[in-house]
């Protein structure tokens, strides 16, 4: 996230808010120029939320605000969102059949849950990538082979996959449509993450909306933040995500649940979008709690502000994940002699990759 989109991101989350003033924001948006409304759709466009942007704006009946051939290019791309959630959601709801009539426990997660729970007044806010569903851990393989016995294929895959067991089985593409694919989970967290949100928990305090199978909107708030804290590794890169952030401002409005924040990954979430967006309190922290969160805190308040600072952070929070994960194949490679084969077998696409790894 880039400093110079800071000014554009407090401007996006007054938008998205439903607590933030609408005179005031009519007041903000009439005085923009061109240059702020390309630097709001690049940006936005970054974080995904460019249809919750028309569609906010629509509500609060502030279209009129927006530049002509701008508002037509948000209401189409509006349009195709919409058409593409309907689609998905059809989908979703043969594949709950069909897991149902095959007695696989399961729940679906992330923008399907969200969408199915009728959290947004328009199902074109959010934008989805694809079906994650959550699977008793017992039951994944036979709920990949039945998705793979309806019109449904594994996608390839490097040689690694064999040698890493990830918290989703490998992603499933449909043959019959061009829509989402399909992830099916054993665990909603990489593996040494587990700890903060069990799968058992979750298919056990499941709900039935609508005819399918979601979490308790206390996991579908706890998901949220932990798998952009730790899958995305915005806690490692102090970063904050609008697509999660407005997740959790709309989950919030339905359920002012503070228990979820019962580790650093959801404190720090939560402090950070309450930094954007008036409609979260930030959350108060023990000594404790405090003294591990106050550095990263301030961190990423600078990041918001110096390009510079942002740009180090940046650097110094991707080469140490990079090593972590190199390190982690260096084992490997050691210890497993078929690994090692073909790891060397695919060098020039491995060393490739780790280029680029350390250049982004």
């Amino acid at each position: 996230m880039l400093t110079t989109t800071a000014s554009t991101l407090q401007h996006i989350a007054h938008i998205l808010s439903f607590s933030y003033s609408k005179e005031r924001l009519k007041s903000t948006l009439k005085g923009f120029h061109e240059e702020q409304w390309e630097q709001m759709v690049k940006v936005g466009s970054a974080h995904l939320v460019l249809p919750a942007i028309y569609c906010r704006l629509q509500q609060k009946q502030l279209l009129y605000v927006l530049p002509q051939e701008l508002e037509t290019y948000l209401e189409d791309m509006t349009a195709i969102n919409r058409n593409r959630n309907k689609t998905i959601l059809k989908e979703a709801e043969k594949i709950s059949t069909l897991l149902k009539t095959h007695h696989i426990n399961h729940v679906f997660l992330k923008g399907v849950a969200l969408l199915v729970s009728n959290f947004y007044m328009d199902i074109a806010e959010r934008m989805v990538g694809d079906i994650d569903i959550l699977v008793s851990k017992d039951q994944v393989e036979a709920a990949s082979r039945l998705l793979r016995n309806h019109n449904y294929k594994y996608k390839n895959t490097s040689f690694g996959d064999k040698y890493f067991e990830y918290h989703h089985d490998t992603r499933l593409i449909p043959t019959n449509l061009n829509i989402a694919a399909v992830e099916i989970h054993r665990d909603v967290l990489h593996s040494k993450a587990d700890k903060y949100l069990f799968t058992d928990h979750i298919l056990e305090l499941k709900r039935n909306t609508n005819s399918m199978n979601t979490p308790a909107i206390k996991h579908i708030m706890e998901h949220n933040m932990l798998n952009f804290e730790i899958n995305d590794h915005g806690f490692s890169f102090n970063s904050l995500a609008f697509r999660h952030a407005y997740d959790y401002v709309v989950l919030n409005r339905f359920n002012k649940y503070t228990y979820s924040l019962k580790n650093k990954y959801s404190y720090f979430f939560v402090s950070k979008v309450s930094s954007y967006f008036c409609d979260i309190e930030k959350p108060k922290l023990g000594l404790k709690l405090g003294l591990k969160l106050g550095i990263k805190f301030t961190v990423f308040k600078l990041t918001k502000k110096h390009k510079t600072v942002n740009a180090l952070n940046f650097y110094m929070a991707n080469t140490i994940n990079n090593i972590k994960l190199i390190s982690s194949r260096i084992s490997i490679f050691v210890l497993n002699k078929n690994y090692r084969y073909e790891a060397l077998k695919d060098y020039k696409r491995i060393l490739k990759l780790i280029k680029a790894r350390f250049l982004n």
